[in-house]
Formats: structure tokens, sequence, C-alpha cells
């Protein structure tokens, strides 16, 4: 589009709807690493990043599979999902 790379992701960065977006990304995100178990893995390396970055406060939030649960038909048990 001749657009400069560099151009462009500052814009992009500058953004006022990159705060929305990473929100949203990260509150999904984060409550599934530490699901899994991996939030506090390697000394705790992501949980120091997602610190940094201010979205560790998600990480108590429901996660994926609860919402899609949420939204399914019939109940988990009707499903098979434990």
């Amino acid at each position: 589009m001749g657009v400069p790379a560099k151009d462009a992701i500052s814009v992009i960065r500058q953004g006022p709807e990159r705060d929305e977006f990473q929100i949203l990304l990260f509150s999904k995100i984060v409550p599934n690493v530490k699901k899994l178990g991996l939030l506090d893995a390697a000394d705790g390396w992501l949980r120091k990043k997602f610190t940094e970055l201010g979205v560790i406060e998600f990480e108590d939030w429901a996660d994926a599979t609860e919402e899609a649960d949420a939204f399914a038909d019939g109940s988990p048990a009707e499903r098979g999902v434990a």
C-alpha cells in the first residue's frame, strides 16, 4: 500500500483500540495459561512478563472452556465434558 512498515506500526501502537484489544486478548490467554500450569513454570518467568504487561489481573477470570460451556447446548455432564 506504499506505507512504510515503521510508520504503520507506530500508528497501530498509538491507536485507542489497542488497549481494548489487549484486554480482550489477555483476558482469555492468562486464565488458560494458569489452568495449564504454565503461569508459574520456569521460576515464574511468564507470570513476571504478564505482570510487566499489566495483564496478570486476569489470572483468576473464567477460562475459555468455562465460557464455551456456558453457551453450549445441554449440561457439561450431558455432553461428556468434565
